[in-house]
């Protein structure tokens, strides 16, 4: 009885996680979208507040991600460690595994993060200006990201 309790909330925390960090990426992208929009309508492509703090949020959100990504692969080497009857979940850390969870954080620190604060009012001429490969840089980090297997089938049992 209760390794069945145990397994079942094993089992609905893996698909909490799983949804969280699928919400978390989904609000990445869109995040992402937003503040590109918002760079992209300055022709002098300068760096307002808001996109800076839109930046910051994403940056956030990664980190909360990452916190996630360890979270979701613990509970997982645990169901099947209870699956298979075995003493710690430590057992089934293998080389694959630790190759996948170092790819994938890999793939997920990569994202568009805050520069240097702007200071000033955006209206005026003393805002910091960037070139257009900073922009380019962004987009190019920004999706692949938040695409690295958020939106691959995992098991999602409640």
């Amino acid at each position: 009885m209760f390794f069945s309790l145990s397994f079942q909330f094993l089992s609905f925390s893996r698909a909490f996680v799983s949804n969280v960090m699928s919400f978390l990426a989904i609000f990445g992208i869109i995040l992402m979208i937003i503040e590109n929009e918002i760079t992209f309508v300055h022709i002098d492509n300068k760096e307002t507040k808001v996109t800076w703090f839109i930046k910051l949020i994403i940056t956030l959100s990664t980190v909360i991600l990452i916190v996630l990504i360890f979270q979701y692969h613990r509970l997982d080497m645990t169901l099947y460690a209870y699956r298979n009857l075995l003493d710690g979940w430590y057992v089934a850390l293998t080389c694959t595994r630790v190759l996948t969870i170092t790819i994938e954080v890999l793939i997920c620190i990569i994202h568009p993060m805050p520069r240097s604060y702007p200071h000033g009012d955006p209206q005026q001429n003393d805002s910091i200006s960037y070139s257009l490969s900073y922009t380019s840089v962004d987009v190019a980090l920004g999706l692949p990201s938040k695409f690295s297997r958020y939106f691959s089938p995992k098991e999602n049992s409640f």
